[in-house]
């Protein structure tokens, strides 16, 4: 995974390694906005309600 990186381009490479349909939806709920680094994500799924 190239960074930075679309919430789609998340999703689409978590597909495209196999991910279930649990992992998919928290990726489908993030904000729709560039991330820079992994921790970025990992930092955005913890804010999730």
């Amino acid at each position: 995974m190239d960074y930075p990186a679309a919430k789609e381009d998340l999703v689409e490479h978590a597909r495209d390694q196999g991910a279930d349909e649990n992992a998919l939806s928290v990726l489908e709920r993030l904000p729709d906005e560039p991330y820079e680094t992994p921790a970025d994500v990992s930092k955005a799924v913890g804010n999730l309600d």
